[in-house]
């Protein structure tokens, strides 16, 4: 599955924005990719385990195709959301940074979780 994301990349960090014209969270992004990819991800993308998404696993190697969700723990107890692009890439929003892509091999934290669309065999 391929999605368009690149329009995204550079896009400047807003705590809970949701455009990438205006400002867009790490929740924003993965909204936005989810719904280019026809998989509606819920608002709080923290609760996952109470909607269509199944939890594949608590680790990254169960991130293995795109659209795969990862939530992740960051050392300071805050909570990050990235979303698979596929070949071994995410996306996700730092405030740092800004919107940018990475290897899923690179995504820091402790994983909570790795979610899959209901839709899509898992």
């Amino acid at each position: 599955m391929s999605v368009k994301y690149k329009d995204m990349l550079g896009g400047t960090w807003k705590e809970h924005g949701r455009s990438h014209a205006t400002g867009i969270d790490c929740v924003g992004v993965a909204l936005e990719i989810a719904s280019r990819m026809g998989a509606p991800l819920p608002e709080d993308a923290f609760s996952l385990g109470e909607s269509s998404w199944t939890l594949l696993g608590r680790s990254l190697v169960d991130v293995t195709r795109a659209g795969d969700i990862i939530l992740t723990r960051n050392a300071d107890g805050g909570q990050h959301v990235s979303i698979a692009l596929g070949g071994g890439q995410a996306i996700s929003a730092y405030k740092e940074i800004g919107v940018k892509a990475c290897q899923v091999r690179a995504i820091r934290g402790d994983v909570l979780g790795v979610y899959r669309w209901g839709g899509d065999d898992v």
